[in-house]
């Protein structure tokens, strides 16, 4: 691990705690001094979190695509007196199918966790009330945005609004100085892409079009590490693209 991106003394909100990248978003944050508050919908998975690192502070089990959720979140912070430094916006789903075969009660499902979620996060996350000056915002996205593949329209078009929204509202926040950034990593190694595999040979398509292999889930946390610390500072209103390799192909 690194030691030169310190968190000590900030504290940060990771959105989809309890497993793949927002897992080792909250591992990384806390291992590096962190006070981390983290949400998703297995408890067990956060208490794990919670007992194995002392700076996890508050946990919430919730379904984070329910609005009403998200803001209890920040009103439970607020009765404690607590101001963030960060959010890491990792809640997410993914599927893969032909447009031939869409379903709008699914899509919606998706469309809620992938995109309404974050924006009503980061409607509270951006009030004064909520958040300190110069405090940063990551949400992740995925290069199906720019890549074109059978399947995926679905999912690249909740992604691909997230991309449209990171710059915009980076500009309207600028007065408070919060910076908001999105990582857009290739197949990562996660649920979603367990699930994938039964679809379709995730790994020989890795093997051809992702010449740097599967990426490691701690790998994308080291990138959103750094984009929280004052390294970072000069960032805001970018899509860092963390593909090994996929849209050279």
């Amino acid at each position: 691990m690194r030691s030169d991106v310190d968190m000590e003394n900030r504290n940060i909100l990771v959105l989809g705690a309890s497993s793949g990248i927002g897992y080792a978003v909250t591992e990384n944050f806390a291992q590096r001094g962190g006070t981390l508050f983290i949400a998703a919908r297995r408890k067990e998975q956060l208490q794990g979190l919670q007992h194995k690192y002392g700076q996890v502070q508050g946990i919430w089990d919730c379904d984070l695509s329910v609005a009403s959720n998200v803001k209890q979140i920040f009103i439970d912070l607020s009765k404690k007196g607590i101001k963030l430094d960060g959010m890491v916006f990792c809640a997410g789903t993914a599927y893969s199918r032909p447009i031939r075969s869409y379903d709008e009660e699914q899509f919606q499902q998706m469309l809620d966790i992938n995109l309404k979620s974050f924006l009503a996060a980061v409607k509270y996350f951006v009030s004064k009330k909520y958040s300190n000056e110069q405090s940063a915002v990551t949400v992740i996205s995925s290069v199906s945005t720019q890549k074109p593949e059978k399947g995926r329209g679905e999912y690249a078009a909740t992604k691909g609004a997230l991309n449209a929204l990171v710059p915009i509202i980076a500009k309207e926040v600028m007065d408070r100085k919060i910076r908001v950034n999105a990582v857009s990593p290739g197949f990562v190694k996660t649920e979603i892409y367990d699930r994938e595999k039964v679809f379709f040979d995730v790994d020989s398509y890795i093997n051809e079009f992702q010449p740097l292999g599967l990426i490691e889930p701690e790998a994308v946390a080291e990138v959103i590490s750094f984009l929280h610390s004052d390294a970072a500072k000069y960032i805001t209103g970018q899509n860092i693209f963390m593909d090994a390799g996929n849209l050279l192909y």
